[in-house]
C-alpha cells in the first residue's frame, strides 16, 4: 500500500484536438480536466509552459478536481526563463513581472493543496556549464517557495556534481525516458530531493531531432508493455529513496500518453483499473486490464472519431 499511495502516475495536458473522440467526446462543452482526474490523481499543466494564466484560472482548475481528495496538479514553469538561447537572459525588468505573474497562480494552487511540484524543464541545447549552473541557480532561488524538480535533456548532466548540486539545493530531478539520439541523457534512477519525478516522452527517435517534424510527429510514439515493465523496477527504486514520485507520460498524440499511463497504473498496482469505453475501442490491448466499467467515466453520447484500432 505504501508503495502505491506514494507513486502518482498521469499525463501532461489533458486538452488536445486529436483526443477529441479517442479519449473523451468531440464537443468543446464537454469538462475534459474533470474527466481525466478520475482516471488519475495527478496531471501536469503544459499551458503554463506557454503563457501564464490569470490566478483565477488556477482556482477554477482546483475546482475541477475538488472531489477528488488526493488529486495534485504538476506545472510546467514558462518557457521565456529556460529557453532562450545560449547567454541570452530576461531582462530584469521582465524577469520580476513574469516571476510576479507565475507566483500568484501557484500560490493560489498551493493554499488550496493541489500544487505538487513546479517543473523547470531546460531544452536538449542547455548544457551543464558554468554560465548554465548561475542561469539554473537563479531559477531555483527565484521560485524556491515551492516544491521543484528540475528537467535537462544533455548529457553534460549526467555528471555526480549535478546531482549534488541538485542535492545540496534540495531540488527533485526529472528521470526521463526519451529517445536515445547524439547526446541525450539516458535513463537514470536518480533522487535528489523528497519530491522524484519521471517523465515518458517516447522513443520516436526518427522524429525527435527533425526540424519539419511537429509536436504531434515527435511525440507520436506507444510504449509496449514490455518497455513499461522496464522501468518497473527502476521507479520501485525512486520511491524507496524518496517520498513522493511523479510519473508523467507525455506521448500524447491520438491519446497514447493515456493509455499507456493506464497500462503502467496497472502494472505498478498490480490490478485492473477502469478504462473508458471509447479509448479501448481504439485501443483493444486496454482490454486486458480494464475493470468492471465505471459508468460514472461514460458518455452515452459519445461519437467516435474513425481512427485506426492500434
Amino acid at each position: 500500500m505504501r508503495r502505491s499511495s506514494q507513486v502518482r502516475v498521469g499525463i501532461a495536458g489533458w486538452s488536445y484536438p486529436d483526443w477529441a473522440g479517442i479519449v473523451y467526446p468531440a464537443r468543446s462543452s464537454f469538462q475534459k480536466l474533470k474527466f481525466l482526474a478520475k482516471l488519475f490523481n495527478t496531471i501536469e499543466i503544459n499551458t503554463t509552459f506557454y503563457r501564464i494564466p490569470e490566478a483565477d484560472q488556477g482556482r477554477r482548475w482546483c475546482d475541477s478536481v475538488a472531489d477528488r481528495e488526493e488529486f495534485e496538479f504538476t506545472v510546467k514553469l514558462l518557457q521565456d526563463f529556460t529557453h532562450g538561447r545560449e547567454g541570452e537572459t530576461l531582462r530584469e525588468q521582465d524577469f520580476a513581472a513574469l516571476s510576479r505573474k507565475f507566483k500568484e497562480l501557484l500560490q493560489v494552487m498551493q493554499a488550496q493543496k493541489r500544487l505538487g511540484a513546479l517543473l523547470i524543464q531546460f531544452p536538449y541545447g542547455f548544457h551543464w556549464t558554468p554560465q548554465n549552473r548561475e542561469r539554473l541557480t537563479r531559477l531555483l532561488r527565484e521560485f524556491n517557495e515551492f516544491p521543484l524538480v528540475v528537467e535537462v535533456r544533455h548529457r553534460s548532466f549526467q555528471d555526480g556534481a549535478f546531482f549534488d548540486f541538485l542535492r545540496k539545493e534540495k531540488i527533485g530531478f526529472v528521470n526521463l525516458d526519451q529517445p536515445r539520439v547524439s547526446q541525450s541523457l539516458e535513463p537514470t534512477t536518480e533522487v535528489t530531493a523528497p519530491v522524484a519525478y519521471v517523465r515518458f516522452h517516447g522513443r520516436n527517435a526518427r522524429s525527435w531531432f527533425d526540424p519539419g517534424a511537429g509536436r504531434d510527429q515527435r511525440y507520436d510514439y506507444l510504449y509496449s508493455h514490455e518497455e513499461l515493465e522496464e522501468w518497473r523496477g527502476r521507479i520501485d527504486s525512486i520511491s524507496k529513496a524518496s517520498d513522493i514520485v511523479y510519473v508523467i507520460f507525455n506521448n500524447h498524440f491520438r491519446g497514447q500518453e493515456v493509455v499507456n499511463a493506464l497500462e503502467f497504473s496497472s502494472i505498478w498496482q498490480d490490478k485492473a483499473v477502469a478504462i473508458p469505453a471509447a479509448l479501448k475501442k481504439v485501443y483493444p490491448r486496454l482490454e486486458s486490464i480494464a475493470a468492471p466499467q465505471d459508468v460514472s467515466l461514460e458518455d452515452a453520447q459519445l461519437p467516435l472519431l474513425d481512427f485506426p484500432k492500434t
